[in-house]
């Protein structure tokens, strides 16, 4: 388990899944979101420290608009080799907005692009009962977003943090699954 560290909003590199069979009728299917938290802010080429990834399925749709369920939240720790050390799950992450979900305006909602998953509520909870982390997508301009990213040790209270935006790279990659 790390130590009493904090990461907050550094600098993530994005990776987007698609997934297969949408989960209900005339709805996209279901994606994957892997935010990589790098060591050193700003920089792509230094070494991934964290990998914060949440699994979504669409759950309902209002014209362009599609709530999607943050159906499991995967925090993986990192060596100084990039190899994976310590991996955490919550499979009932908190996201909040008044129904639950996270609500996505999408120029063709069947057929959503990673650019549009740049704002998100705040999505919070405990990952393997070790560990505690909150996220939150701020924005983007074409394939940069900001993002918050906190994490500490399950016991310890939350860090107060003074928020620094820093952007996150989006790439797509299809789903394995």
């Amino acid at each position: 388990m790390p130590t009493k560290q904090t990461i907050a909003a550094l600098v993530v590199g994005g990776l987007m899944a698609w997934g297969g069979a949408g989960a209900l009728a005339d709805l996209p299917s279901g994606r994957t979101l892997t935010y990589d938290v790098r060591e050193t802010p700003g920089d792509e080429a230094s070494s991934l420290i964290y990998e914060y990834e949440m699994h979504l399925t669409a759950q309902q749709q209002n014209g362009n608009s599609i709530g999607w369920a943050v159906d499991s939240v995967t925090i993986r720790e990192l060596d100084e080799n990039e190899t994976v050390i310590n991996t955490w799950v919550d499979s009932a992450p908190n996201v909040d907005s008044t129904d639950g979900l996270w609500w996505v305006v999408h120029a063709d909602p069947a057929n959503p692009v990673v650019g549009e998953f740049s704002v998100s509520p705040a999505i919070d909870g405990t990952a393997g009962g070790e560990m505690d982390y909150e996220f939150e997508g701020l924005g983007a301009s074409t394939a940069m977003a900001a993002v918050d990213l906190i994490l500490w040790p399950v016991g310890d209270p939350a860090p107060e943090v003074e928020y620094k935006f820093e952007p996150l790279w989006f790439h797509d990659a299809q789903d394995p699954d």
